[in-house]
């Protein structure tokens, strides 16, 4: 069985359809949206959960992936078996540049090491195992207020039970 007849499980639809274009393949959307998606492997379930497996080349791309994986018509989940690719020499060297030119763009995320975020931050980079309840109550100190958390980040959140490592969430500010 192969990739095409997957998606037409997965998906509905005739095989012919998917060569067609009139449905594209997860590597193609990524693709067309800036993940290179080369060292990815696609396993779908008939559920309509994708499991996505390989590596990235940088941490950014996971949150992305899951974005837009779920932008496809019958993808319902995706699950994540990625490792971001460590790099050397030039490429490092390229990496490094290209981080210090988003850096200029974006404001700085919270520390990778340390998943603690300071109260008075206002972005705050989503950990494995976070949920909105527990950022709201990290920063707020009770759970209960995660609604402003959701309502302020609404243009990267479509649910709030749907938060991915990776993403940078706007705080708004702790109101009394």
């Amino acid at each position: 069985m192969g990739l095409f007849d997957n998606l037409k499980n997965v998906l509905g639809g005739k095989k012919d359809d998917f060569i067609a274009g009139a449905t594209r393949a997860p590597s193609q959307v990524l693709k067309e949206n800036g993940v290179d998606p080369s060292g990815l492997k696609f396993a779908f379930g008939a559920d309509g959960t994708v499991t996505v497996s390989g590596e990235v080349r940088r941490e950014a791309d996971k949150a992305s992936i899951n974005k837009l994986l779920l932008t496809i018509p019958g993808i319902k989940q995706v699950k994540q078996e990625l490792s971001v690719a460590k790099v050397t020499g030039k490429a490092a060297a390229e990496t490094a540049s290209a981080a210090a030119a988003e850096s200029t763009d974006h404001p700085p995320a919270a520390e990778s090491t340390s998943p603690a975020a300071s109260p008075t931050s206002n972005t705050y980079t989503v950990q494995p195992g976070d949920t909105l309840w527990k950022i709201a109550k990290q920063f707020y100190g009770e759970g209960n207020q995660y609604l402003k958390i959701f309502e302020a980040n609404k243009g990267l959140l479509k649910d709030p039970d749907h938060i991915f490592p990776g993403q940078e969430l706007v705080i708004p500010e702790k109101s009394d």
